[in-house]
């Protein structure tokens, strides 16, 4: 059987049917499931994988397809949807739109979650069978249930606290102690290294490279971490972080292929590179021994009372960890030189 051809995002200005074609994308955004018709409809912005092309298309998902579950960030394969004309009057938005629903028998989503890319787990597929079974992506039988929301963990403890404090004392915190609780309640969601854009991001990597704590002209020291995650091959360069505080206050990793975490990462882009920035005013770590039979406590972070670590996530990143070449530490980047001389 030959090979679907791929087909982009802005290459979808006419009328046809994907079938034998598959369209590689990004959500951009999506709005709440819509039940005020005859049947469920998901609408979603599909964009290019990398971003860069534009315009994006809307994607309208009936009946048993609108409960595929897709949110933003999720990249997706889709093969035998329709792509039809559509009435948007903005000139900056697409001409047609792309539309699944029960005529598709013969159509398939893959989807990619940011969740599973960090953890370098494999697309789900999603199929009409899958969904009418219960066993697609979205959990609901037959496409008839309502969506489910993930309740907040302040929701879900705040009845419970609130029934207690009559009997408790109230506690004075120090600004460090509020930070350290408030962390370590706080839910997270993680971005893959590979294919990251500049922005705020929360990851979990593998210490391939470091240098040791160096002063800079002003108060505060540095130092540069190259991390490398489930999402990247051997052959990718990783990801150079530079981090600024006190120096007591930097971490000091123990050796190369330990596991890091970063909460609150400034990810910026130099030229043709991406930069991880951590400071005093933003951004946490831990750390965690990287050996295959070490110990899932940190042996270092930066808050006494930290958010829970993913042990299974750190599992998998020590068997890679395990199996990545070994890197000699080499020159560092000029933008990390260039911060050395500010």
């Amino acid at each position: 059987m030959a090979a679907a051809s791929v087909v982009k995002v802005p290459q979808l200005d006419q009328t046809f049917e994907l079938s034998g074609h598959v369209v590689k994308a990004v959500v951009m955004r999506s709005w709440p499931l819509d039940w005020s018709g005859s049947r469920p409809m998901l609408r979603l912005e599909l964009a290019d994988v990398d971003h860069t092309q534009r315009p994006t298309i809307d994607a309208y998902l009936y009946g048993s397809w609108a409960n595929s579950n897709l949110t933003k960030q999720d990249r997706v394969e889709i093969s035998g949807a329709r792509v039809v004309a559509g009435a948007q009057s903005d000139p900056l938005e697409h001409r047609f739109r792309m539309e699944l629903d029960e005529k598709c028998s013969h159509a398939s989503i893959q989807v990619l979650s940011t969740s599973d890319r960090v953890k370098g787990l494999p697309p789900t597929a999603i199929s009409l069978q899958t969904l009418n079974k219960g066993t697609g992506r979205s959990g609901v039988v037959g496409g008839s249930a309502q969506p489910t929301k993930r309740k907040s963990p302040s929701s879900s403890s705040s009845s419970s606290s609130s029934s207690s404090s009559s009997s408790t004392p109230s506690v004075s915190f120090t600004t460090a102690a509020k930070k350290a609780r408030a962390e370590s309640k706080q839910q997270y969601d993680y971005s893959a290294l590979k294919g990251m854009q500049p922005g705020t991001h929360n990851v979990y990597g593998i210490v391939t490279n470091f240098t040791v704590p160096k002063p800079t002209k002003g108060t505060d020291w540095m130092i540069s971490l190259t991390i490398k995650d489930l999402s990247m091959d051997d052959q990718d360069e990783g990801l150079n972080i530079n981090m600024f505080h006190l120096e007591e206050k930097l971490p000091r990793v123990a050796r190369k292929g330990d596991v890091i975490r970063v909460h609150r990462m400034e990810v910026k882009r130099w030229k043709d590179t991406l930069q991880g920035l951590i400071n005093k005013r933003s951004g946490s770590w831990t750390l965690v021994d990287g050996a295959a039979e070490g110990s899932l406590e940190p042996y270092q972070t930066s808050h006494p009372s930290h958010h829970p670590l993913d042990e299974e996530l750190v599992r998998r990143l020590r068997e890679k960890a395990a199996c990545l070449p070994q890197v000699t530490q080499g020159p560092l980047p000029f933008f990390t030189a260039f911060l050395l001389l500010l």
